[in-house]
């Protein structure tokens, strides 16, 4: 999966067989000659979604392609019942590139996906090296305009959700307390 490949770092990148799992939902973005150009895969947890990749191929960027898939992703979504999407990035403050990771913050917060508030050194398990963590800002587009973030349980409940659905099997023991003490009330 070239496309996959060149947008994510081994750190965050699933092994294949979860993508042959059926775990995740794909959106495709194809050209005339139906060719894929980007896509986006999705996990369906109790009333949120998670949007785990969004990747469009490295020529075709910047022409609307990513947009358009969450704009899409959030159309299907919020017809389904949905009240939100959950989506983990690079916090820019710490990324090796910080241009584009700032880049990458503006592009989805102009969708509305947000970063939690009440939320300290959010970060993840290297799948590279799963003792490792990498820091990450945890977004949330409500799936109605003007729906409040999660705060103090639910946001708990929100990262617990998210570690059991993928981070559970390979995470050091202490990860997701480590996460939780990262919530304010």
């Amino acid at each position: 999966m070239p496309i996959y490949e060149d947008s994510f770092p081994p750190a965050e990148r699933n092994p294949l067989s979860r993508f042959r799992s059926g775990e995740l939902e794909f959106w495709l973005a194809l050209d005339d000659t139906d060719e894929v150009t980007g896509f986006c895969a999705v996990g369906h947890l109790p009333g949120f979604a998670c949007l785990q990749y969004l990747a469009v191929s490295r020529p075709l960027r910047d022409r609307g392609i990513g947009a358009g898939l969450l704009e899409r992703l959030g159309t299907d979504l919020g017809g389904a019942g949905r009240r939100a999407i959950a989506l983990e990035i690079e916090d820019p403050g710490c990324a090796e590139d910080p241009p584009s990771a700032q880049r990458r913050r503006r592009f989805y917060e102009g969708w509305g996906a947000l970063p939690l508030t009440g939320l300290d050194g959010y970060h993840i398990p290297d799948r590279a090296e799963p003792e490792q963590s990498v820091p990450m800002l945890l977004l949330w587009r409500p799936g109605t305009a003007g729906a409040a973030q999660p705060t103090g349980d639910r946001l708990r409940t929100v990262i617990r959700q998210l570690y059991a659905f993928e981070y559970a099997e390979f995470a050091p023991a202490d990860h997701l307390h480590r996460v939780l003490a990262g919530v304010t009330d």
